[in-house]
């Protein structure tokens, strides 16, 4: 069997692996990613944003702190 040609299809493989990439180097940061997250659906949308926020903080401090003090303004 082989994969239906087209250049959609492409794009669509590419976005893929891009999600499933971000999401390991989440998993591999943040192990309570690993299992079930044990929580209310609305939460979780929550639970991913906030790792995401704190991976970029350890990533770079600079640019979060950039933020913090211009919503201050």
């Amino acid at each position: 069997m082989r994969p239906y040609p087209g250049i959609h299809l492409d794009n669509e493989i590419e976005q893929r692996r891009t999600i499933e990439n971000t999401f390991g180097i989440l998993v591999a940061r943040f192990r309570i990613l690993l299992q079930t997250l044990y929580m209310q659906p609305e939460y979780t949308n929550d639970c991913i944003k906030s790792c995401i926020v704190l991976h970029n903080d350890v990533r770079q401090p600079s640019v979060l702190k950039a933020i913090t003090s211009q919503q201050h303004l």
